[in-house]
Protein backbone atom coordinates (compact mmCIF):
# COMPACT_ATOMS: atom_id res chain seq x y z
CA UNK A 1 0.00 0.00 0.00
CA UNK A 2 1.48 3.33 -0.92
CA UNK A 3 0.59 5.92 1.58
CA UNK A 4 -0.05 6.11 5.32
CA UNK A 5 -1.30 3.20 7.38
CA UNK A 6 -2.07 2.80 11.04
CA UNK A 7 0.97 1.08 11.45
CA UNK A 8 2.94 3.66 9.46
CA UNK A 9 1.90 6.70 11.71
CA UNK A 10 2.60 4.61 14.61
CA UNK A 11 6.04 3.28 13.82
CA UNK A 12 7.29 7.38 12.52
CA UNK A 13 6.02 8.13 16.49
CA UNK A 14 7.74 4.96 18.25
CA UNK A 15 11.05 6.14 17.50
CA UNK A 16 12.85 3.47 20.20
CA UNK A 17 10.69 0.81 18.43
CA UNK A 18 9.27 -1.02 21.82
CA UNK A 19 5.83 -1.13 20.74
CA UNK A 20 4.28 1.42 23.02
CA UNK A 21 4.24 5.44 22.48
CA UNK A 22 5.84 7.29 25.25
CA UNK A 23 4.71 10.95 26.36
CA UNK A 24 8.56 11.92 25.44
CA UNK A 25 7.90 10.36 21.90
CA UNK A 26 4.80 11.80 21.41
CA UNK A 27 6.02 15.10 22.58
CA UNK A 28 8.98 15.06 19.77
CA UNK A 29 6.02 14.09 17.01
CA UNK A 30 4.31 17.05 18.20
CA UNK A 31 7.07 19.36 18.07
CA UNK A 32 8.31 18.02 15.00
CA UNK A 33 4.51 18.53 12.98
CA UNK A 34 5.72 22.42 14.02
CA UNK A 35 3.48 22.96 17.34
CA UNK A 36 6.30 24.79 18.82
CA UNK A 37 5.76 28.81 17.96
CA UNK A 38 4.97 31.29 19.73
CA UNK A 39 4.86 33.14 22.97
CA UNK A 40 2.80 29.62 24.69
CA UNK A 41 4.81 27.20 22.24
CA UNK A 42 5.76 25.27 25.69
CA UNK A 43 2.17 25.16 26.77
CA UNK A 44 0.42 24.40 23.06
CA UNK A 45 3.41 21.12 22.88
CA UNK A 46 2.08 20.33 26.61
CA UNK A 47 -1.29 20.50 25.55
CA UNK A 48 -1.48 18.58 22.27
CA UNK A 49 0.37 15.64 23.59
CA UNK A 50 -1.89 15.56 26.15
CA UNK A 51 -4.62 15.41 23.87
CA UNK A 52 -2.94 12.88 22.08
CA UNK A 53 -2.14 10.63 24.78
CA UNK A 54 -5.50 10.85 26.11
CA UNK A 55 -7.47 10.05 22.68
CA UNK A 56 -5.15 6.82 21.96
CA UNK A 57 -4.53 6.12 25.00
CA UNK A 58 -7.75 3.70 26.59
CA UNK A 59 -6.32 1.80 29.42
CA UNK A 60 -4.86 5.11 30.89
CA UNK A 61 -1.38 4.38 32.10
CA UNK A 62 0.45 7.10 30.22
CA UNK A 63 1.46 5.22 26.83
CA UNK A 64 -0.24 4.31 23.72
CA UNK A 65 0.02 0.44 22.85
CA UNK A 66 -0.18 -0.16 18.80
CA UNK A 67 -3.64 -2.33 19.92
CA UNK A 68 -5.14 1.46 21.11
CA UNK A 69 -3.90 2.93 18.83
CA UNK A 70 -5.28 0.61 16.44
CA UNK A 71 -8.58 0.63 18.12
CA UNK A 72 -9.03 4.39 17.87
CA UNK A 73 -7.36 4.26 14.54
CA UNK A 74 -10.60 4.66 12.82
CA UNK A 75 -11.21 8.00 13.83
CA UNK A 76 -8.67 9.89 11.78
CA UNK A 77 -11.01 9.29 8.94
CA UNK A 78 -14.14 10.73 10.78
CA UNK A 79 -17.39 9.24 9.83
CA UNK A 80 -15.85 5.80 9.44
CA UNK A 81 -18.13 3.98 12.38
CA UNK A 82 -17.12 0.34 13.71
CA UNK A 83 -19.31 -1.69 11.62
CA UNK A 84 -18.80 0.47 8.27
CA UNK A 85 -18.09 -1.41 5.03
CA UNK A 86 -15.65 -0.23 2.76
CA UNK A 87 -17.40 1.63 0.38
CA UNK A 88 -18.77 4.07 3.64
CA UNK A 89 -15.78 4.66 5.10
CA UNK A 90 -14.44 5.60 1.62
CA UNK A 91 -17.36 7.57 1.18
CA UNK A 92 -16.45 9.67 4.78
CA UNK A 93 -12.63 10.03 3.15
CA UNK A 94 -13.63 11.21 0.28
CA UNK A 95 -16.41 13.84 1.73
CA UNK A 96 -13.61 14.79 4.38
CA UNK A 97 -11.55 15.80 1.34
CA UNK A 98 -14.42 17.02 -0.71
CA UNK A 99 -14.94 19.58 2.33
CA UNK A 100 -11.24 19.92 3.50
CA UNK A 101 -10.57 21.14 -0.46
CA UNK A 102 -11.58 24.52 -0.55
CA UNK A 103 -9.16 25.72 -3.91
CA UNK A 104 -10.17 22.06 -5.70
CA UNK A 105 -6.48 21.11 -5.77
CA UNK A 106 -6.92 17.46 -4.71
CA UNK A 107 -5.09 18.23 -1.89
CA UNK A 108 -5.55 19.56 1.74
CA UNK A 109 -3.27 21.84 2.99
CA UNK A 110 -2.74 22.48 7.07
CA UNK A 111 -4.72 26.25 6.15
CA UNK A 112 -7.69 24.05 4.70
CA UNK A 113 -7.96 21.36 7.30
CA UNK A 114 -7.27 24.25 9.98
CA UNK A 115 -10.42 26.37 8.50
CA UNK A 116 -12.41 22.72 8.46
CA UNK A 117 -11.65 22.06 12.34
CA UNK A 118 -12.26 25.40 13.51
CA UNK A 119 -16.24 25.90 13.09
CA UNK A 120 -16.57 22.36 14.69
CA UNK A 121 -14.37 22.89 17.33
CA UNK A 122 -16.54 26.56 18.25
CA UNK A 123 -19.88 24.94 17.54
CA UNK A 124 -18.72 22.36 20.25
CA UNK A 125 -18.41 25.27 22.43
CA UNK A 126 -14.67 24.43 22.69
CA UNK A 127 -12.54 27.34 23.87
CA UNK A 128 -9.43 28.27 22.33
CA UNK A 129 -10.81 26.60 19.05
CA UNK A 130 -8.49 28.04 16.43
CA UNK A 131 -5.42 27.70 18.53
CA UNK A 132 -6.84 24.26 18.59
CA UNK A 133 -7.64 24.03 15.56
CA UNK A 134 -3.99 25.48 13.81
CA UNK A 135 -2.66 22.20 16.00
CA UNK A 136 -5.05 19.57 15.04
CA UNK A 137 -3.93 20.75 11.52
CA UNK A 138 -0.56 20.31 11.92
CA UNK A 139 -0.76 16.68 13.26
CA UNK A 140 -2.99 15.75 10.90
CA UNK A 141 -0.92 17.02 8.01
CA UNK A 142 2.40 15.52 10.06
CA UNK A 143 0.45 11.75 10.45
CA UNK A 144 -1.23 11.74 6.91
CA UNK A 145 1.26 13.21 4.63
CA UNK A 146 3.57 10.56 3.52
CA UNK A 147 5.27 12.32 0.90
CA UNK A 148 6.36 14.87 3.06
CA UNK A 149 4.73 17.33 0.30
CA UNK A 150 3.25 19.54 3.29
CA UNK A 151 -0.06 18.64 2.50
CA UNK A 152 -2.23 15.80 2.33
CA UNK A 153 -3.31 14.47 -1.14
CA UNK A 154 -7.08 12.18 -2.28
CA UNK A 155 -4.35 9.36 -2.76
CA UNK A 156 -2.96 9.70 1.34
CA UNK A 157 -6.37 10.05 1.99
CA UNK A 158 -7.54 6.91 -0.05
CA UNK A 159 -4.49 4.61 1.41
CA UNK A 160 -5.62 5.22 5.11
CA UNK A 161 -9.38 4.91 3.99
CA UNK A 162 -8.06 1.23 3.28
CA UNK A 163 -6.42 1.00 6.39
CA UNK A 164 -8.98 1.90 8.33
CA UNK A 165 -11.74 -0.25 6.19
CA UNK A 166 -9.07 -3.37 6.75
CA UNK A 167 -8.54 -2.99 10.52
CA UNK A 168 -11.94 -2.79 11.29
CA UNK A 169 -12.72 -6.00 9.23
CA UNK A 170 -10.38 -7.35 11.33
CA UNK A 171 -11.75 -6.16 14.45
CA UNK A 172 -15.21 -7.46 13.15
CA UNK A 173 -13.20 -10.95 12.74
CA UNK A 174 -12.10 -10.90 16.08
CA UNK A 175 -15.22 -9.99 18.10
CA UNK A 176 -18.02 -12.23 18.66
CA UNK A 177 -21.32 -11.40 18.02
Amino acid sequence: MSGPTLRGIFNRVDTNRDGSLERAEVKKFVEDAGVDSGLFGGKKVSGATDAFVDTFDGDKNGNVSWQEFQAKGQSLIPGAAKDATPAQVQEAADKLVSRADANGDATVSRDELKNLIEPELEKAGVGMAGTKAEIGAKLGVAMLDENRDGSISKAEVDSLAKDVSAQLALARTRTPR
